[in-house]
């Protein structure tokens, strides 16, 4: 039976796989020739697409196909599947559509006001993979859709547009995939879908246009001065909410008639529930009037101190680069350099792939502590701040001694402020790694503080030997000198090499998540490094 459920599941990912792409291609991607414009142009900006619908789709795929509850029988159990993946694309293609019709009136034509630190018409670095914005005919209104195709051959297709483009993908499947994985109930999922994708995203991007931007608009950036590198920055600045979403929406409270009061949330009280008194069919299961378990000041709290993080990553790396030459200058920098200007400039993405290194990393670090709020607020306010504060000061400590070993020989501010891309991405890569052990780390209970914080310390610390370990010999193994191309700004060998950190640091933080042992945790990461 195990089979032939594994198999049936199999079956129906790759044909709903296949249905997904082509729902994509002909609604969300009608007016382009995906199969001309990847193989013939070349446009790096459809292919980003494409592969981001391929991830978005696979996670509703994948969510759709696990779910919550006690499991049905496999008709059932399958027929939940193909709905939830229904609801899911319904939601996904509609929100691309708002988003791409939206676009057309985000933005304000100006001059050259969003790259002071370059002239006007002149190319961004080659080794970025940008290209220069191109004359805008009166009465045209760009749009994502409109920006990426390279039919016609009338205007250069906007790499920064596609990359955007596909990263709101990834951000809404995520945000659909949550009430997916809590449970059941349509409704919940409907409101979910509401409150997040009509209400805080926006929201989230009016925040990053006058809070972490300031200087110029995103849609201007992207659309018109075509800047990958803000692209990068407001795609993660809104899957950091979603990972954070994804913390605190951990269950469902019904509200219909019978059920107990919403701020006791009692699960007995829904059908779908693994401890729910009496087993119900799939039908009750969706129409059962729930709502998430959302309302309550502890996620006020959680998305202030996300904003908080975020806003602090900034003040960190301006910090960095105000420091950069010695204390005896560092009040001379502070008045002169502007990060913002870095920030929004089409000749520089590395900066803006850093932050957004720092900013997924701190997102990381909070869902780790938000794994067990407290009932109380002010005690959940409390240990939010201790525990995360305590958790930045370790991935600080991480970051600067990752850039010690792994860069030695490169001053990684005056590269980053080089447009050194290479130098950004292995940048970037050791920050989430740090993040996505901190995350595992800062997970779970303890029976008291001291343990608490010493149990953290020693797994922190064995997560960044082994993943520097790794590293080092990781090194030795390639035919060419990693540092060397990294210094001279290949970009393959940095991505390549901020990638690998990633995959390490998440094979080495799932024991930490599953197991208590200490030795398991060491035996499971160095076999899982081996294979």
């Amino acid at each position: 039976m195990y089979i032939a459920t594994f198999l049936a599941y199999q079956v129906l990912g790759i044909a709903l796989m296949f249905l997904a792409r082509f729902l994509i291609d002909k609604i969300v991607l009608r007016d382009t020739d995906t199969a001309k414009d990847i193989v013939e142009d070349m446009n790096i900006s459809v292919a980003c697409v494409e592969g981001a619908a391929v991830i978005g789709c696979t996670v509703l795929i994948s969510t759709s196909a696990s779910g919550d509850g006690p499991s049905l029988d496999l008709g059932q159990d399958l027929a939940a599947t193909i709905l939830y993946f229904a609801l899911g694309q319904l939601l996904l293609i509609g929100q691309l559509l708002l988003i791409d019709a939206a676009s057309k009136y985000l933005y304000a034509y100006t001059e050259q006001h969003s790259a002071p630190l370059q002239a006007v018409g002149e190319a961004s670095a080659p080794a970025a993979g940008g290209e220069p914005s191109t004359a805008t005919p009166a009465g045209f209104k760009p749009s994502f859709s409109s920006m990426i195709s390279s039919v016609g051959g009338e205007r250069a297709p906007n790499v920064a547009a596609g990359l955007s483009y596909g990263l709101e993908m990834v951000v809404s499947a995520l945000v659909i995939a949550i009430p997916i994985r809590v449970g059941y109930s349509l409704l919940a999922a409907v409101i979910w879908g509401c409150i997040m994708l009509l209400v805080l995203m926006p929201l989230v991007h009016i925040f990053a246009d006058k809070l972490v931007l300031r200087t110029a608009s995103a849609a201007d950036n992207i659309l018109v001065h075509h800047n990958w590198g803000v692209s990068i920055l407001v795609g993660v600045i809104k899957i950091s909410f979603a990972l954070v979403g994804n913390g605190v929406y951990q269950q469902n409270c019904s509200i219909a008639a019978g059920a107990s009061p919403y701020r006791e949330c009692n699960q007995k009280d829904l059908p779908a529930a693994a401890e729910a008194s009496v087993a119900a069919g799939l039908g009750e299961r969706l129409a059962h009037a729930a709502v998430p378990d959302i309302f309550k000041l502890q996620s006020c709290v959680d998305i202030f101190v996300l904003i908080a993080l975020i806003l602090g990553a900034k003040l960190m790396l301006r910090l960095r680069y105000t420091f950069r030459k010695g204390l005896g200058e560092a009040k001379a920098q502070w008045s002169a350099f502007s990060l913002d200007e870095y920030l929004v400039s089409r000749s520089n993405s590395a900066v803006a792939i850093s932050l957004a290194g720092y900013i997924i990393a701190v997102a990381l670090a909070l869902t780790g502590v938000i794994d067990c709020p407290d009932d109380n607020v002010g005690m959940h306010g409390l240990w939010l701040v201790i525990y995360t504060a305590f958790g930045m000061l370790l991935l600080f400590c991480a970051q600067q001694i990752n850039n010690r070993v792994l860069l030695h020989s490169i001053d990684n501010s005056e590269a980053l402020l080089q447009d050194n891309i290479a130098v950004a991405c292995v940048e970037a890569g050791s920050l989430i790694a740090c993040g996505r052990i901190m995350q595992a780390v800062l997970s779970g209970s303890s029976d008291s503080v001291e343990e608490g914080f010493a149990t953290i310390l020693l797994y922190w610390v064995s997560g960044q030997f082994i993943l520097l370990l790794f590293s080092v010999c990781y090194r030795k193994v390639t035919s060419f000198e990693d540092e060397d191309q990294i210094k001279q700004g290949n970009v393959a060998v940095g991505l390549s090499s901020g990638l690998t950190l990633v995959a390490v640091a998440f094979v080495i933080t799932s024991p930490i998540l599953k197991y208590a042992s200490y030795l398991l945790f060491l035996l499971v990461s160095f076999v899982g490094i081996a294979l």
